[in-house]
């Protein structure tokens, strides 16, 4: 006779994680069928972040974030040219440089603050916080608040935030992970996501920022640079180098910090009425992050 809870030879008790495993495939089979069904234009954005992920499964380094963030203000269908109603010369329009030209103006940065470092860098906290005092002295661009309505994507984009000397915290990362490959540290961004309000519970807030349209535009994401084996972290906003996990949380990578971009840019084309840019965006935002709660929007499972 079988002991309870124990199997006999050739018979398999079913696992309970079964139908877990059949609810993700279904899910899967879901997303995949939408992305399939996406207009060409929407599927060779898809193409384009397959290819700056270099085809593989991983999160991504540094080198392909700072790619794939130089490229993000024209795959996310940034407009040609921000409007502002400002009349501060402090926020005059700057327009988006060609792609070729914004690249060369990020990597001309990325070189001034490696000159102003002894060649050799070790990977350790040390070093970080040299690099950290060098690009503030060489890159004087901040973090300041902005309003997606009238500038565009351009507090996004590394060059145009060279240009201004102010943009979002992802520019500014953008430039930080540029000027760590110039000196050959390795580094990956870690998505830091806003604290919630104050009184509200997360779950509302989560249900506020998983809606179709967003009645306001939330703060941005903010981002710290480690290595992948971890140990330090370096925030570029603020300039501190702290300590950090070993290794590198499994969040940080590429990917996620494309993705926390792309949600910020379809919150700008949701304040700017833009619906085809929205529905274009939010789809690379899906394909990039397949745990993302806007897939709640899109598909049932």
């Amino acid at each position: 006779m079988e002991e309870r809870g124990k199997a006999s030879p050739g018979r398999r008790l079913p696992s309970p994680s079964l139908p877990a495993g059949f609810a993700a495939l279904r899910r899967l089979d879901a997303q995949l069928a939408f992305l399939l069904a996406t207009p060409p234009s929407v599927r060779a954005d898809l193409a384009a972040w397959h290819r700056l992920l270099g085809g593989g499964e991983t999160g991504g380094g540094g080198a392909a974030f700072v790619a794939g963030a130089l490229a993000l203000p024209r795959l996310a269908r940034a407009p040609e040219r921000p409007e502002w109603a400002g009349n501060d010369s402090d926020d005059a329009v700057v327009g988006l440089a060609p792609e070729e030209e914004g690249r060369a103006a990020v990597r001309e940065a990325a070189a001034a603050v490696a000159r102003g470092l002894p060649p050799g860098l070790a990977a350790n906290a040390e070093s970080a916080a040299k690099l950290a005092a060098a690009f503030k002295e060489h890159v004087p661009v901040r973090s300041a608040p902005f309003e997606w309505m009238y500038e565009g994507l351009a507090p996004l984009d590394a060059a145009t935030t060279l240009a201004r000397g102010k943009g979002a915290p992802f520019a500014l990362a953008t430039l930080a992970a540029a000027a760590a490959a110039e000196v050959g540290l390795d580094v990956v961004p870690l998505t830091i996501p806003p604290p919630p309000p104050a009184g509200e519970p997360p779950a509302a807030l989560g249900a506020r920022l998983a809606a179709r349209v967003l009645q306001g535009a939330p703060d941005p994401d903010s981002y710290v640079l480690t290595p992948p084996e971890g140990g330090w972290a370096w925030d570029p906003v603020s300039g501190t180098v702290t300590q950090a996990p070993t290794p590198a949380p499994p969040a940080a990578g590429a990917r996620g910090a494309w993705a926390s971009a792309l949600r910020a840019a379809v919150t700008c084309h949701q304040r700017r009425g833009d619906s085809d840019a929205v529905a274009d965006v939010l789809c690379q935002l899906l394909a990039l992050d397949g745990g993302a709660s806007e897939w709640g929007q899109v598909v049932e499972v």
